[in-house]
């Protein structure tokens, strides 16, 4: 066999190995709402408000690593097993509840955040919600003085988020995602 062949042959193996889950790369991507529960009492206006919870996204990108749960013995957040990360965030103003006749109120309702985790890795991860909630709920108090909403991590398709994105009145006609990289 020369060596040309027996290259080609090995290369072959390996992709059959990482088929089967050994060496495979894995996406995993999680949704998180961020709600810092203001109301009109809160005396924050609406672009401070976004402003402070951007601060509050970014330090979640910064620590993700407190926040990710390893479930195979030996792994950890190094490059061995995480290869990429990047969050990416919408903010916007809700249009408030929708009142019995069918109308929604002009000042419209609270300020909060889409967040989508992309994660490329080699292992078993779970982003714990114990975990983010440590994390971010002093964040919160410091920025808002209060604690704010942080839904459960929920995984989803990659696309999903966006496309329920584009159907808000406030990002209809051209949404912006702001993207952190890790």
């Amino acid at each position: 066999m020369k060596k040309r062949d027996l290259i080609a042959y090995n290369n072959k193996l390996e992709e059959l190995l990482r088929q089967r889950g050994n060496g495979q790369v894995r996406k995993t991507t999680y949704f998180i709402l961020l709600n810092p529960n203001l109301v009109p009492s809160d005396n924050v206006s609406d672009s401070e408000a976004k402003e402070l919870l951007a601060d509050i996204i970014k330090y979640l990108a910064d620590n993700i690593g407190l926040v990710i749960t390893f479930n195979k013995t030996g792994h950890g957040f190094t490059s061995d097993f995480i290869l990429k990360i990047k969050i990416r965030y919408a903010i916007e103003k809700g249009s408030g509840r929708r009142r019995k006749d069918g109308t929604y109120p002009e000042e419209g309702g609270s300020i909060h955040a889409h967040v989508v985790v992309y994660i490329e890795h080699l292992s078993n991860i779970t982003i714990t919600y114990e975990r983010l909630y440590e994390l971010l709920s002093p964040e919160f108090r410091a920025s808002f003085g209060k604690n704010g909403f942080i839904s459960k991590p929920r995984l989803i398709q990659a696309d999903m988020t966006e496309e329920y994105m584009t159907k808000s009145v406030t990002y209809r006609n051209g949404y912006k995602w702001e993207t952190i990289n890790e």
